[in-house]
């Protein structure tokens, strides 16, 4: 049985994840989407993730919502190989995402004490980006049939962000690390 099947999915609908980074941070879009998923999973199929130290209440909301699957779970990527679209707000998520060349839709956050104008624009240059009061389903199905229009951006943020999409990120970073610290190594 494979993971579409195991969830339970129809193979008829497109897959679609939600991400959301912490909601204390200032930066999250949660409140923009979560109160829509029955709405999106009448359409789509419905993977959502959220930051560890999402508040209990948006946890809960999601472990009770029979129309999505609620991922529990850090370990994502299986989820997100499977899916078209992933929305998000400025969740790390979105790197992997990218990694994967997934087409991603964001939902512009606050500036917050956290931000980085940088950060922000990878993230708008990489995404359908929206206000939160933009019409997101809209969005997502704009991003889930073009999802080739954002590749060269995706293609030039992974190179910043892990210079090869070869599994050896980590050992790269290792090894600058090391080269910078050497005495906490020893």
């Amino acid at each position: 049985m494979n993971l579409h099947q195991a969830l339970n999915f129809n193979e008829n609908k497109k897959t679609i994840t939600f991400t959301a980074t912490w909601d204390a941070s200032g930066m999250s879009a949660i409140d923009s989407w979560i109160y829509r998923l029955n709405e999106l999973s009448e359409q789509y199929n419905v993977l959502v993730t959220v930051h560890p130290w999402t508040s209990e209440k948006y946890k809960e909301l999601l472990r009770n919502n029979r129309s999505i699957h609620y991922l529990n779970n850090p370990d994502t990527l299986k989820y997100l190989m499977l899916s078209d679209c992933v929305i998000g707000d400025t969740s790390s998520i979105l790197a992997e995402a990218c990694a994967l060349n997934k087409s991603i839709v964001t939902i512009k956050s606050k500036t917050a004490k956290r931000s980085l104008k940088e950060i922000d624009q990878l993230i708008k240059d990489i995404s359908f980006q929206i206000d939160p009061q933009e019409d997101l389903m809209k969005t997502i199905g704009y991003a889930v049939n073009h999802s080739s229009e954002k590749q060269n951006q995706r293609d030039k943020a992974n190179i910043l962000m892990f210079d090869k999409l070869d599994g050896q990120a980590g050992q790269r970073a290792v090894k600058v690390i090391s080269d910078y610290l050497p005495e906490l190594i020893r």
